[in-house]
């Protein structure tokens, strides 16, 4: 193309651009009607990532006064105060011809990082984008044409660096109309008090539920309604209490009303307005809140009453309304009679024609069709139900919500088939040609079609599933895991050190200033708020902080020594001067004899310092220590023969030991001391800091040299203490370190009560406590790698923080009781330890019992008899962070697994409770299937990569979608992670849905596929995850350990899938200085967070051993880039429910072989040993001996070897 040409084009798309949409600086305003006030009532739909939309105002909380709309310097008067991310959604209906707004972000005082990316949508096309406008930035006019069009949609989108501070304001937003537009006429709009509860409550309960969340919730709370059933002649008599009435429509959605209205029999029906009060919930959830009078004067037409909600009166919905009659009808013999009730929200309509058919041949068979958010225009049966002869296609007219964001209108077809029941969008049949669901074999497309069945089973026929394309790929390595997938940024953050389950704790910052408290005894209470154990913090009022040389510009390292201990070494190099830091924590007195060996009276943390000159010349080195505490306690730094004392009261609370500083000169300051002078070529200076964490008197501070306290000894501690569990020995140098730092981690981590009796495991090393729900992670990782000990005690914990009403509790949730049990009910298998199951056994029972009187709280039948959705479930409440109570699946599923472990191992024990609390776990099985059914077949189905849909995967029962869908803006943005980490697929995990089932394949495979690829929070955009789905693939974006994805693989047997999981997640998290884990990625919240180690160590474990039913699997998911020739795995006295195994597998590919020598346990109660030996070329096996002898039982297809546990070593030959 010419130069000129090209000059030309380019002149006619601009040109064409200016003509749709313009963008200057802000002046003078054109004429118009203000879309926040005249035409506030055309927005059909907000949503927004925080706050609720300000009305002429900025956005805000709701029901708080927002602040004025201002950008930069000047202030509006109209406007809407929106927040990212987030879209306005507005009726045009073809009838205007311009918009504008002045676009910018509220002025928060000019220092934050607000970044928002305004776009306006146009019928569907952007129109217009504003690039990232920041704080600073001056308002900008935006002129857009929309002229001839239905829908104007404003969005606001964050820049890529999250949220925060991201307040939109769309300033004098206005529409200008066209005098020329001909009036359109509305589509119908859909009644929703067809798909509402129709319900009483007690007029003279305000508020919901008083329980907090680490609360029983009273029976009265957990359905505080009546469901009222409709008379023979469809009408509802108003239940009445003390003379007032009330009755009322409850959804599962917060719904967005724009009208209801109450239809009487006969215009004398009617009552007087001023005797019928408008209530709607306010609230956190359904039972969080407050009724709240809607200031509204219904209008009469006829014989019903009309109420009209503007968007300022239900900013965010309400998932239920009441009517409060007040009349001299209550307290005749006649009641007040309503004909009925009619809700409309702000959705925009539209129609569609649907076409619905079988991919099934010869398919005879009926099925029911419910529509959902919608109406069935051409039903022989109703608006909303029809029948379908799956024999030939049925072909539909359906009135829908258009789609938008929120997700609480959309409108689905429910389909009842004799073997599936499911539901299908149509939003999602607008976005692509077709909807198949083959496990059912239906086919739903709109009309005209886009494609037919067979043209789309050819247009999908190459597309694959993102698991399918990892089980054809090599396996996922380590070493191309972490160097994809690990951002540096996780290497940074402080290390807490201590010895084993110590609550003398010692904090060192990468830089090297250390955090810590003055101390007596080894578990001297940890300093918890009264009343509960779980808190954000623990006290450490000292600061000793060191200055290295000139203090800028340094280039600072770490590392562990010995690569795993828990020794931080920090180099800081200045110029040619080189400083360092090793820091650790040594016992200072032996094991006492009626203590566990970890336990010491008294330790000491010990700092070295050491100034290098790297240079060839003489350099001048300088090193400073300052000490502070934050409770403006006075000390006093007091010479002594070794060097300076640092003392606060009667006790010592430093030494610094000067004897090895020449050199260089170390003067005493108030606060502190430095050690200065000039240092010769590769001349060395030493000092070292003693912080006794005992009461020590400062006549006695020479004990602190007396010998003890020598890097010898701590490394002789930490390995004494590992020595009795798992050993694991891999090619992979930093995997085997991180194991075995892992485990060091959770003992740095955790706290001891009574002399070392009993364990807290605490969930993150400075905050947190040891919450119950997450500190069964921990007992399980350490458990499953051979700490039975630290298990035990932690058990014993959580059991003694057992309240009297049978919940395990230590202050943050209740769900922690059925992980409790289910994680005791496993250690008891691996250790058999009845004498201290037959202890604990009171306890464990009395925790039983307070779950199945949780169940019987929901134990309700409907108007019709039938059970009630939630029927046999625990009552609402919190998983995790999130405030909101709603029926949780994970919450369900836990409690679940705890019954039926906690059964079962009283069984062994013949304790006589367990029988009916197995009974019991055995319907509540059944209870949570029917629940996740039901909700199942409400939820839209899924895509997948391979281009089929599967069944949804609810992870709420009051949600009918992805839960970010419907409640969007909670949590901190943070409640897509419930349809994700805390999902559906931990009904896998704890044994609720078969591991095998094509459900589950098509659940893990919408995980891999979508969810998965999701953007994180703080890390992996989805971007930059769908350009490299092998390495960014595979585990969760907001704490990838919550979710088991792996152990649903190892359920599965699903080598591949499994190794890419657990490699892919690890380096997500792990600070490659410290090998500690974070909470969540780019360093977010809580360090060395235990938690997610745990869970480490529990995939760590299935990695080498696994129990299947009365099998014994070894290596099951050992990757085979660990058997190139001359390479080996070992394990040690990995444990097992079968008693404790060990083997070594030694790759001798140069000969043909890999050879296995397996130790197995004495005795050994498995029935089957299945060895797993795989090539690292994926050869099969082509012969095995066994002892010498030729084997055939062997699978070359699932590279195992099954054996009979006879003798106590065997030895495996595999030829390749």
């Amino acid at each position: 193309m010419t130069n000129a040409w090209s000059r030309l084009l380019t002149l006619v798309v601009v040109c064409l651009a200016c003509a749709w949409c313009t963008e200057t600086p802000a002046e003078v305003a054109s004429p118009g009607e203000s879309l926040s006030d005249t035409l506030v009532d055309r927005i059909v739909s907000v949503s927004q990532d925080w706050g609720v939309i300000g009305v002429n105002t900025s956005v805000g909380l709701e029901h708080q006064t927002s602040p004025k709309l201002r950008i930069k310097d000047k202030e509006y008067a109209s406007g809407l105060g929106h927040h990212a991310n987030g879209e306005i959604v507005v009726e045009l209906g073809g009838q205007f011809k311009t918009f504008e707004t002045e676009i910018g972000i509220q002025w928060q005082g000019g220092r934050t990082s607000a970044s928002v990316i305004f776009q306006v949508h146009v019928d569907g096309k952007k129109v217009f984008d504003s690039g990232v406008v920041r704080e600073n930035d001056r308002p900008r006019l935006v002129t857009v044409s929309v002229e001839g069009a239905n829908e104007l949609r404003l969005v606001a989108a964050d820049a890529g660096d999250g949220i925060g501070f991201d307040c939109a304001n769309w300033a004098n937003a206005r529409l200008i109309r066209d005098p020329s537009a001909s009036k359109a006429l509305p589509e119908s709009p859909i009644d929703v008090a067809q798909f509402a509860l129709v319900a009483s409550w007690n007029p003279n309960v305000m508020t919901g539920t008083t329980a907090g969340r680490v609360e029983d919730m009273p029976t009265e709370d957990v359905a505080p309604y009546t469901e009222v059933a409709a008379s023979r002649d469809g009408t509802y008599e108003v239940p009445a209490t003390d003379g007032r009435g009330c009755l009322g429509l409850q959804w599962y959605e917060n719904r967005v009303l724009r009208r209801v209205a109450l239809e009487f029999p006969n215009d004398d029906a009617v009552p007087p307005a001023e005797s019928i009060e408008l209530q709607y919930w306010a609230g956190q959830s359904t039972w969080q809140g407050q009724w709240r009078r809607a200031k509204i004067t219904p209008r009469k037409t006829g014989n019903t009453l009309i109420w009209s909600f503007g968007l300022r009166d239900l900013p965010r919905g309400t998932p239920k309304v009441r009517w409060v009659f007040s009349d001299e009808k209550l307290d005749r013999e006649r009641p007040i009679v309503v004909a009925g009730f009619s809700a409309f929200t702000r959705a925009r309509r539209a129609t569609m024609d649907v076409r619905i058919e079988s991919s099934r041949r010869g398919a005879a068979f009926n099925a029911n069709i419910e529509v959902y958010n919608g109406d069935l225009l051409d039903s022989p049966q109703s608006s909303r139900r029809r029948a379908w002869d799956a024999s030939k296609p049925l072909a539909m007219k359906v009135r829908y919500n258009v789609p938008q964001r929120y997700k609480a209108d959309r409108t689905v077809l429910r389909l009842q088939l004799p073997d599936a029941a499911f539901s299908v969008a149509i939003e999602d049949l607008l976005a692509h040609d077709g909807v198949y669901v083959p496990d059912a074999g239906v086919f739903v497309t709109r009309l005209p079609a886009p494609v037919t069945l067979t043209e789309y089973l050819e247009k999908i026929a190459s597309r694959t599933t993102v698991l399918e394309q990892v089980r054809r790929l090599p396996d996922q390595d380590f070493a191309r895991a972490w160097s994809v997938v690990h951002n540096p940024i996780q290497d940074l953050g402080p290390m807490m050190l201590s010895l084993a389950n110590d609550n003398r704790k010692f904090i060192v910052h990468r830089e090297g200033a250390i955090r810590f408290d003055q101390y007596d005894r080894p578990d001297d209470p940890p300093g918890a708020r009264p009343g509960t154990i779980y808190k954000l913090s623990f006290a450490v009022p000292w600061r000793c902080a060191p200055t290295f040389g000139g203090g800028k510009d340094l280039k600072i390292t770490r590392n562990l020594l010995a690569d795993w201990l828990p020794v931080p070494a920090t180099t800081a190099t200045d110029g040619m001067m080189v400083y360092s830091q090793v820091s650790y924590v040594v016992p200072m007195s032996p094991a006492l004899a009626d203590a566990p060996f970890w336990f010491r009276d008294r330790a000491m943390c010990v700092v070295e310092f050491l100034a290098r000159n790297d240079g060839s010349e003489t350099a001048i080195a300088k090193l400073a220590l300052r000490l502070a505490n934050d409770k403006k306690r006075p000390f006093r730094l007091q010479d002594v023969e070794e060097g300076v004392l640092v003392v606060e009261g009667d006790r010592v609370v430093a030494l610094i030991v000067a004897d090895e500083t020449a050199p260089l000169i170390m003067k005493c300051e108030a606060d502190g001391v430095v050690l200065s002078g000039n240092l010769s070529a590769r001349a060395s200076a030493h000092c070292t800091v003693c912080f006794p964490a005992w009461r020590l008197p400062p006549k006695d501070y020479a004990s602190l040299l007396d010998g003890e306290g020598s890097l010898s000894q701590v490394e002789s501690y930490w390995k004494t203490l590992l020595a009795p569990a798992m050993q694991i020995e891999t090619p992979d140098a930093l995997l085997n370190d991180i194991i075995r730092a892992s485990q060091v981690h959770c003992m740095l981590a955790a706290r001891n009560e009574n002399g070392g009796e009993r364990i807290s495991p605490w969930a993150s090393a400075d905050r947190y406590g040891p919450l119950e729900s997450e500190s069964n992670s921990i007992i399980r990782g350490m458990d499953m790698t051979g700490q039975a000990d630290f298990a035990r005690r932690s058990l014993d914990f959580l059991l003694d923080h057992c309240g009297e009403e049978g919940f395990i509790t230590t202050g943050y949730t209740l769900v922690g009781t059925g992980e409790v049990l289910w994680t005791l009910g496993e250690h008891y298998q691996r250790t058999r330890d009845r004498d201290w199951l037959k202890k604990v056994a009171p306890d464990v029972v009395r925790v039983c019992r307070w779950v199945i009187r949780q169940r019987e709280k929901t134990m309700r039948l409907d108007a019709q008899g039938h059970k009630v959705p939630e029927f046999g479930l625990t009552p609402p409440g919190v998983t995790a962070d999130w405030d909101r109570y709603a029926y949780r699946l994970f919450n369900d599923a836990q409690y679940y697994a705890g019954l039926e472990a906690a059964g079962r191992v009283l069984a062994d024990i013949a304790d006589p409770a367990a029988p009916a609390i197995q009974e019991e776990a055995r319907e509540y099985r059944e209870d949570i299937l029917r629940a996740y059914r039901w909700i199942q077949a409400r939820m839209p189905v899924v895509p997948l990569g391979d281009g089929t849909w599967t069944l949804a995967d609810p992870a709420l029962l009051d949600c009918f979608g992805r839960v970010e869908d419907f409640l969007p803006a909670e949590d901190g943005n943070r409640t897509w992670c419930y349809s994700i980490d805390i999902g559906a697929h931990h009904l896998v995990a704890n044994g609720i849905l078969d591991p095998t089932s094509k459900e589950t394949e098509g659940m893990i495979d919408y995980l891999e596929d979508v969810q998965f690829l999701r953007s994180g929070m703080g890390d992996y955009p989805e971007e930059k995850n769908r350009e490299d789905v092998f390495c960014f693939g595979g585990f969760a974006k907001l704490q990838p350990y919550y979710c088991r994805i792996a152990e649903v693989h190892a359920m599965r047997d699903d080598v591949k899938p499994f190794i890419r999981s657990y490699f892919n997640a690890i380096p997500t998290l792990v600070s490659r200085e410290n090998l500690s884990f974070w909470e969540h990625f780019h360093n977010i919240a809580g360090w060395n967070k235990t938690h997610e180690t745990g869970w480490f160590l529990c995939q760590t474990a299935l990695l080498f051993v696994g129990e299947r039913g009365d099998e014994l699997w070894l290596a099951p998911f050992v990757t085979n880039h660990w058997f190139h020739d001359g390479q080996r795995v070992a394990v040690r006295n990995a444990p097992t429910r079968f008693g404790k195994v060990s083997y070594t597998i030694t790759s001798k590919l140069a000969q043909g072989e890999i050879e296995a020598v397996v130790e197995l346990p004495k005795p050994c109660t498995a029935k089957r040993i299945v060895l797993r030996l795989r090539h690292p070329d994926g050869k099969p096996i082509r012969s095995v001996t066994v002892q010498g002898k030729p084997h055939a039982d062997f699978d070359p297809g699932r590279e195992i070897v099954t054996l009979a546990p006879a003798g106590e070593t065997i030895t495996v030959r595999a030829k390749y």
